[in-house]
């Protein structure tokens, strides 16, 4: 981390997956945060699949570790 930046809190936060989740496996997720792209390691709350350009929203974050618990958002019915 840059001296003097600012832990982001990513609960809550919206990420699109850049490298896909599969059961049992760990993905990569990405989101931007003011002017940074931010790549963070991800695993499926309910160790679903999730493809990557789906867009998921980070739900908790491992303890100890640099992974974050994610679930789908559901696709906009028109």
């Amino acid at each position: 981390m840059d001296k003097g930046a600012v832990p982001i809190d990513m609960i809550g936060k919206i990420c699109t997956i850049d490298l896909g989740i599969e059961p049992k496996k760990l993905g990569q997720a990405k989101m931007v945060h003011g002017d940074k792209h931010i790549l963070v390691t991800v695993k499926a709350e309910d160790e679903s699949r999730i493809p990557k350009g789906d867009k998921v929203v980070i739900m908790e974050k491992v303890k100890g570790k640099e992974i974050y618990i994610v679930a789908a958002l559901e696709a906009d019915i028109a």
